[in-house]
């Protein structure tokens, strides 16, 4: 049952695709095969619908097409599809336990991995947002204090966030802001009480996501040409990012003056 369990392991996007498509009768068929006293007519039935299904399943790589999984991803079931079509086929004659036992052992088996693969991407994305933290924390103590290299370290800071949201995507968010704020805090020496510094902070963490969501959706670039980053496209996202927040950091210190001084 490799093809089968490899569905669930979403070994490529594409059957990803597939199991999310077929949902529902894998799942109705596993609990079917669990039962006791099993229906061979309504497990054969599933397992031909699930075959069917598959000759149409949503393509992962262009929208609004499909493309012919059967052989592909659900080539176990196809014995199974079978036993439908041909009527001459005595279901007495059919060791359906067999069928069945290897279905759901093999589903005991993806419960169990898909547990291990959560820890493994929990992990991942601990350690992914320290290391963030560190190298932008890193980078920015290079230049030191806001007052002595006026809007240096600012630049090196966004260019190095804005690399790692390249780098590891948008889920080393938090790594970022809390390198944002312990820069302000032990660099800048803000007010840790202030809530415009915690707005700045919020800021320079954010502007290099919008900077790059916005040169996907207007279809700028993509930044990288098969797995290296493409540098000039790097430089302008980085100046977009520096923009960015620039704007924003002028917003909400005027938005401040007029709630805090008026």
């Amino acid at each position: 049952m490799n093809t089968f369990v490899n569905s669930f392991f979403f070994s490529s996007s594409q059957e990803k695709n597939w199991y999310r498509f077929v949902d529902e009768p894998l799942t109705q068929l596993e609990n079917l095969c669990s039962d006791k006293q099993l229906n061979k007519e309504k497990i054969i039935e599933l397992a031909h619908k699930i075959y069917t299904m598959s000759q149409y399943t949503p393509s992962s790589s262009k929208k609004g097409a499909t493309y012919d999984g059967r052989d592909e991803v659900c080539e176990d079931l196809k014995r199974l599809a079978g036993y439908f079509e041909n009527n001459q086929i005595d279901l007495d004659e059919i060791d359906m336990q067999s069928e069945c036992s290897a279905i759901v052992n093999e589903a005991i088996k993806v419960n169990a991995t898909h547990r291990r693969i959560s820890a493994e991407i929990s992990a991942n994305f601990l350690v992914n947002n320290f290391i963030v933290l560190l190298l932008v924390y890193f980078v920015t103590s290079i230049n030191g204090d806001v007052v002595a290299f006026a809007g240096t370290q600012i630049w090196l800071q966004i260019g190095m966030i804005t690399l790692c949201y390249l780098l590891f995507g948008y889920r080393v968010f938090f790594g970022v802001l809390a390198a944002v704020e312990l820069s302000g805090l032990y660099i800048w020496y803000w007010d840790i009480y202030s809530p415009l510094n915690h707005l700045i902070a919020i800021a320079g963490a954010t502007s290099p996501l919008l900077a790059i969501t916005s040169m996907k959706a207007f279809r700028l670039s993509i930044f990288f040409d098969g797995e290296v980053l493409v540098f000039q496209h790097v430089v302008f996202l980085v100046l977009l990012a520096a923009l960015y927040n620039t704007l924003k950091n002028f917003l909400f210190i005027r938005q401040s003056r007029i709630i805090f001084f008026l």
